[in-house]
């Protein structure tokens, strides 16, 4: 109960010194958390050394006060913490120019008006195809800064949360230290100047988050005029005619570059590797080859857009001259370099940056010789230029997509209802393939070096699935053509079709392959991931499958056999698969049997060469029968039955006498039988054994039944004699 009582105290006291620590702006502070946000300020200037919990609240002013109170603290800082000689006052003397110079970017930071965005261009009741590029280009810009702003207001607010967390856990350490301790000083002053840059960057996160505002709000109103652009386009003669001299002088800078790139090419071939200087002046001549590269593609893009801009101006006039088939010619032309530059700019941009990285951090390192650093200061410079290029490079690209779509809607407007059905539908179905092929053509992975992509093994598959149905329509054929044969012969087309079916797979695997530029010479790559594949467990759907090849070749077991296997089952062989055989057996249940077990086991077949085949049909009479009339009435019952072979010499039906038994003869009735009865040996057993019993009674012939006597060695009990005697 005292120690509750001591810990309660304990508690009690605590709480008093934090109350205490904090101040008399508590109560402000706590009502503040209630849900009333209070704003207020106090008057005493911030002293690192007793630093009040709301010593901030001093800031708490209007930007005309803020000046004053600013000096106040400036004047209180150097008069009260004045430095000297001494190390510990140098120390004291950088945190307090820490101090004031956060303070000075502070007050400056308060005086700090919002930007304004450009202004939105005025709406206009037409709209010619080369001012509503113009306004594409302005909507592209916007959204760019747009998302310039989003990564800056993100990585602001990120770094703002950190050093707020650092600064309550710094300001919780200072109020738990002692009033006399020579700690308070430097560490308040940290607080103080730890807390001053975090308000500056608020404040500059509230201008990104008011400039990202006003931002996000003029690329809403540009994209309302860009669409109401789109509505409201109009063919302009004089824009034609530009266009015409544009068009000239685009093929004469398309020459230009293709020239430069050439000459770049060579040159880069002309490097060596001799030296440092000669490596980085190779690196240098490859950028150059990159930037010819973005040149030329640039002049691609301007003359696609300028022989697809005077195609709409020309549909928008109605210019006869213009048919909507060189429309309609010109759209796929576009959409086909779109598809090619897409990769290319993004692969140039990725080697650009990569380059600017590089030459950025050997300029940064020392000692460097003049010549490294002059062909390093290049390199970064021709970096930085193909950057610039790249990005003006995606704004025509986009300024072509959206033309190619305002062409596409302006055909469609001189079409009919039939012709824009079917447009609609075509470019439904681009889309979607142009959707899909983001996603199917990027690379899984890569065998050797062929990249596989997903678009590669649809085809892949479509082209096995053709060889599959190739090979159905073939084995059918070739089934058909086997029912017009003896039933002998229907084995042999088996094997044929099976083989064929084998054969059409592996080149219709080998041909899709091939599709996907998967080239025979790096099969060892697919062999050597094969026999990984065999070595991880497809040992056995390998032996079954080589198995069945030998069976095909061999033929110890055909289609349409009787075979016996080692675990008695019986049945008729109905077909020899890739892993296994089918076999059907007399109650009509197929089971399947790995195709191994025909070759490492033992197998009885049953018509392997000879469709006929020799029973012995047991059975037994008395010892009193007379044995002609035995023989001749087992050969008469094996004459009774269809089953039974006849009039072939030396397989005649015959009764052997093979054993005395027990309790009388002891006979067999050998038959030859015919090929359908040998495929039904159970039903056959039971016909003979059911007409020899038949014939046995016919004549008069006594079946034996087993006898025993019983013979007591002691006297026979008199009960037992008693109840053994009424039946003698």
């Amino acid at each position: 109960m005292n120690f509750r009582v001591m810990l309660s105290l304990v508690l009690f006291l605590v709480g008093i010194q934090t109350l205490w620590a904090a101040g008399p702006g508590l109560p402000q502070l706590l009502s503040s958390t209630a849900g009333q946000q209070v704003e207020r300020s106090i008057r005493i200037i911030p002293d690192p050394a007793v630093l009040r919990a709301d010593w901030w609240l001093y800031f708490n002013v209007s930007a005309s006060e803020l000046d004053e109170r600013a000096s106040k603290l400036r004047h209180l800082l150097t008069r009260r913490y004045g430095v000297g000689a001494q190390a510990d006052d140098q120390i004291r003397a950088a945190a307090i120019g820490r101090v004031l110079s956060n303070l000075d970017a502070f007050v400056a930071a308060r005086q700090v008006q919002p930007t304004t965005p450009p202004p939105i261009p005025d709406a206009s009741e037409i709209y010619s195809p080369g001012l509503a590029l113009e306004l594409v280009s302005s909507l592209r810009q916007a959204r760019q800064a747009v998302q310039f702003d989003l990564n800056d207001v993100s990585a602001l607010k990120d770094a703002a949360d950190t050093a707020r967390r650092d600064i309550d856990i710094a300001m919780a350490a200072y109020l738990q230290l002692d009033a006399i301790d020579d700690r308070r000083v430097p560490r308040g002053l940290e607080i103080i100047a730890d807390r001053l840059a975090l308000a500056t960057s608020d404040i500059q996160l509230a201008l990104r988050r008011a400039a990202l505002s006003a931002r996000q709000a003029r690329v809403d109103a540009l994209e309302v005029v860009e669409r109401r652009a789109e509505q409201r386009l109009r063919g302009d003669a004089q824009e034609t005619a530009e266009l015409g001299k544009a068009l000239k002088a685009a093929v004469v800078a398309l020459g230009i570059a293709d020239k430069e790139l050439a000459n770049a090419k060579r040159r880069m071939l002309q490097s060596t590797a001799a030296t440092v200087e000669d490596q980085l002046t190779a690196r240098f001549r490859q950028q150059r080859v990159t930037r010819a590269s973005i040149e030329q593609l640039a002049r691609r893009v301007a003359l696609r857009r300028i022989n697809l801009q005077q195609v709409l101006n020309g549909i928008l006039l109605e210019d006869v001259t213009v048919p909507l088939a060189l429309g309609h010619e010109q759209i796929e032309l576009t959409r086909q370099l779109i598809e090619q530059a897409r990769p290319l700019v993004a692969t140039l941009q990725t080697g650009s940056e990569l380059e600017r990285d590089r030459a950025g951090e050997q300029l940064a390192s020392t000692g460097l010789r003049e010549a490294v650093l002059l062909i390093n200061q290049r390199r970064l410079r021709l970096a930085q230029e193909s950057i610039g290029q790249i990005r003006l490079l995606n704004d025509q690209l986009t300024q072509l997509e959206f033309l190619s779509r305002w062409t596409a809607t302006a055909i469609r407007g001189e079409e009919s209802l039939v012709e824009r059905i079917l447009g609609s539908i075509a470019d439904m179905g681009l889309r979607i393939q142009q959707s899909a092929g983001a996603v199917t053509d990027q690379t899984l992975f890569r065998l050797g070096e062929t990249p596989i992509t997903l678009s590669g093994v649809f085809k892949v598959l479509v082209v096995v699935i053709i060889a599959w149905m190739v090979s159905w329509v073939l084995r059918r054929m070739i089934g058909q053509l086997g029912n017009r044969f003896p039933k002998e012969n229907q084995s042999v087309l088996f094997v044929i079709g099976r083989l064929a079916h084998y054969l059409i797979i592996m080149i219709g695997i080998l041909a899709g392959l091939s599709s996907i530029g998967l080239s025979f010479a790096n099969f060892a790559l697919v062999a050597g991931a094969l026999a990984l594949g065999l070595g991880f467990g497809l040992q056995t759907i390998v032996n079954n499958f080589l198995s069945g090849l030998i069976l095909f070749f061999e033929r110890t077991v055909k289609v349409g056999d009787f075979v016996e296997l080692d675990n008695g089952e019986r049945g008729e062989v109905r077909s020899i698969n890739v892993r296994g055989t089918i076999v059907n057996t007399n109650d009509n249940v197929d089971v399947i049997v790995p195709n191994s077990q025909f070759t490492e086991r033992k197998v009885v077949n049953w018509t392997l060469l000879d469709p006929f085949r020799r029973i012995h049909v047991p059975f037994r009479v008395a010892y009193s029968a007379d044995e002609d009339k035995v023989v001749e009435a087992g050969l008469d019952a094996a004459h009774r039955l269809s089953s039974t072979l006849t009039g072939v010499l030396g397989r005649e039906p015959s009764v052997w006498l093979v054993n005395y038994g027990e309790n009388g003869f002891e006979f067999e009735l050998i038959v030859w039988l015919m090929p359908d009865a040998v495929r039904r040996p159970d039903a056959v057993f039971a016909a003979y054994h059911w007409e020899i019993r038949k014939a046995l009674r016919r004549h008069d012939i006594e079946v034996p039944v087993p006898q025993r006597e019983i013979r007591f060695r002691q006297p026979v009990p008199a009960a037992l004699q008693e109840a053994v005697a009424p039946q003698r």
